[in-house]
């Protein structure tokens, strides 16, 4: 069954918590806020751009991009390559830096939009199925490993992570359409370049209007750099905005989360993925751990949807004489209340005046309304089943 939802699309700069009420405000934009009861941080990899030093003085301008900035938009890689590069002519060089996925990603794209592109990477291309050790994966290895991660003291889990990933990796399938798009399109050039950190970038020309840049000698209208981002939570605005409305502790740029994943014990803020990688490990940046995390959130979600609820039955089941407005001082021991009690299995008329007879003061009001005592009986008896 599916609970109502609604999709909110645009970036969050803020989450606020009202005093009044508990419920938590997302600021999203500068002209929408969203009001909840728990927020969960879902936003994938959180930090700085990683980007080779000879790119750095051009970043932000139309020579380079980063895939961070093109994730955005939005729009799919493939989308955003192609309204990134509608302006250049056709068989326009494009340069793509990296080793991963997503660098395959956007050399293909840019090859199918017709362009001529060059994908440098610091080694050859690798293939595996995974970024992570699959031990991490496996779930007859998977609850060892985590009970070893989470007896390391908090200041050494940040190594075991970078341990455990041994950097970009492509699938095969794509590997094969990349080779492919090699050996056919005569548009698509692959190169290792191990000194990527070393070459030489500069301008083009003098000119404003032109946007090319010379690397290492060869001209390129545009440079992608899919060179992936430093994981470090607490260098981006949200988390630092979140830490100073909600202070926590922070290892290595990640928060310090609970076991169920919440910013803090008397908060219902949580953090999911590769940004809770102190708790959930390795597996955080792969969907093993995404469902970890998911299943965690999704129990503590369930407590706070049925707090209400559980409170409203403890009410009623505390007195099942309640609704009758006898209140507190009836005349009757709490004693005669729980024997009474046990014997509403069946609910009719004969239950109640039973009831009754058991205290002076429920027989006078069970005789001007059995039928209202036992309604009220067969109600609280319901509400204990459910």
């Amino acid at each position: 069954k599916k609970h109502p939802h609604k999709w909110v699309q645009g970036k969050a700069s803020s989450v606020e918590k009202d005093p009044v009420t508990g419920k938590y405000w997302v600021a999203c934009g500068s002209d929408h806020v969203v009001l909840a009861d728990a927020v969960v941080v879902a936003t994938g990899p959180q930090g700085k751009w990683k980007v080779p030093e000879p790119f750095k003085p051009f970043v932000g301008t139309p020579s380079v991009v980063h895939t961070s900035q093109l994730f955005e938009t939005g729009a799919t890689l493939s989308e955003a390559i192609v309204t990134r590069t509608q302006h250049l002519a056709p068989e326009a060089r494009v340069l793509v830096i990296g080793g991963g996925l997503t660098a395959v990603q956007a050399a293909l794209a840019a090859v199918r939009a017709g362009l001529r592109v060059s994908l440098r990477s610091r080694e050859e291309l690798r293939t595996r199925e995974y970024d992570v050790q699959t031990e991490w994966l496996d779930r007859r290895h998977t609850n060892r490993l985590r009970f070893q991660f989470l007896s390391t003291p908090l200041d050494q889990r940040l190594q075991v992570l970078r341990d455990a990933v041994g950097g970009g990796s492509v699938p095969l399938a794509y590997l094969e359409e990349l080779r492919e798009a090699e050996a056919s399109s005569g548009l698509l050039e692959l190169r290792v370049d191990p000194g990527i950190e070393q070459i030489v970038v500069a301008k083009a020309s003098d000119d404003d209007d032109d946007d090319g840049l010379i690397v290492d000698g060869e001209r390129f209208e545009l440079v992608v750099l899919a060179t992936g981002t430093s994981l470090d939570p607490a260098s981006t605005p949200l988390f630092q905005q979140i830490r100073e409305r909600f202070p926590a502790s922070f290892v290595g740029g990640f928060p310090e989360l609970d076991a169920s994943l919440r910013w803090s014990e008397e908060e219902a803020l949580f953090v999911v993925g590769c940004n809770a990688g102190l708790e959930l490990g390795p597996g955080a940046l792969n969907l093993m751990g995404a469902m970890r995390g998911a299943r965690l959130v999704a129990e503590e979600l369930r407590d706070l949807i049925w707090k209400d609820e559980r409170a409203h039955r403890s009410q009623l089941s505390s007195n099942l004489f309640a609704m009758l407005g006898d209140g507190d001082g009836d005349g009757c021991s709490s004693s005669e209340a729980e024997s009474d009690d046990e014997q509403v299995e069946i609910e009719d008329e004969d239950s109640a005046s039973d009831a009754s007879e058991s205290c002076p003061r429920r027989k006078a009001d069970a005789d001007d309304g059995n039928d209202a005592a036992a309604g009220a009986l067969s109600l609280a008896s319901d509400r204990e089943c459910d």
